[in-house]
């Protein structure tokens, strides 16, 4: 599916019959340069979404879960804000493999972040932010991001939990928002 205009649904399962790493057409969302509204929670459960334009955005208020599924070469672009909770099912090492599209966790109340499956050769975020108002926990360990970690709210990281930056110096930036 390709929005061609901005997009507002209550929820959205977003799936594909048999392998996902064939999935076009029915089993793919494509906001085209537009901006998706989900209302409520967003499942990318053996479909695919695809940013691969800088004007794509995905706008979850609930929570948002990747699993079954193979995002690689989808997103390079965009960005999808995520008012819950955001995890993924961790059954690949693909469900997850942002090449340019930034996460951001703007909810108002607890969010929890949940990557127990990221790691340097999968499964990782591009670049995070935690908006300001926003209380993000990690929920398992590691959480691994490829560009950049800006939190201008609040990042609990777990005892145990490691959180691994690999962009450039100044890739991570902390209160930059007062």
């Amino acid at each position: 599916v390709h929005a061609d205009g901005p997009l507002t649904v209550d929820t959205l399962t977003i799936t594909c019959p048999g392998d996902a790493t064939g999935c076009t057409g029915s089993g793919d969302l494509a906001p085209a340069g537009n901006t998706v509204a989900v209302l409520g929670n967003l499942d990318v459960s053996g479909g695919t979404l695809t940013l691969t334009l800088a004007s794509d955005a995905v706008d979850v208020d609930g929570d948002a879960r990747f699993s079954d599924n193979d995002e690689t070469g989808r997103l390079t672009k965009g960005a999808i804000s995520v008012g819950g909770g955001f995890s993924l099912g961790c059954y690949n090492n693909t469900e997850f493999v942002a090449t340019g599209t930034s996460l951001v966790m703007d909810g108002t109340g607890s969010q929890t972040l949940a990557m127990g499956c990221s790691s340097s050769s999968g499964n990782w975020l591009y670049a995070l932010t935690v908006e300001s108002g926003a209380s993000v926990t990690t929920a398992d360990d590691p959480l691994y991001i490829v560009s950049s970690l800006t939190v201008n709210g609040s990042l609990t990281v777990d005892a145990a939990g490691v959180v691994d930056v690999a962009g450039p110096a100044g890739s991570v930036v902390i209160g930059a928002g007062g």
